[in-house]
């Protein structure tokens, strides 16, 4: 089985300039993510929107224990073509 490479890179800034560096294409070879990854779970990745889904629900219970509602910021699908997530698989 051939392996591909995703980059994951944080911010939108990084993800535009490792883009252009690379000649990238998002979402095939690049996911631009907006979450803090010091913080949290960091599972192993086998499906994206599982993945996603674990620091979604994670993020929203640390939010909830303060009595506070979890920013969807980092959670809002980007416009198609600008990317999210970087990891072999």
């Amino acid at each position: 089985m051939e392996q591909s490479v995703i980059h994951v890179v944080n911010g939108d800034s990084a993800g535009g300039t490792i883009r252009e560096a690379l000649g990238l294409k998002p979402p095939q070879d690049l996911l631009i993510s907006r979450d803090l990854y010091s913080c949290g779970p960091l599972l192993p990745i086998d499906s994206i929107a599982e993945w996603h889904g674990a620091r979604k629900s994670w993020w929203a219970g640390l939010y909830a224990d303060q009595g506070l509602d979890a920013p969807v910021c980092i959670w809002t699908p980007r416009p198609a073509g600008s990317g999210s997530i970087a990891t072999e698989r």
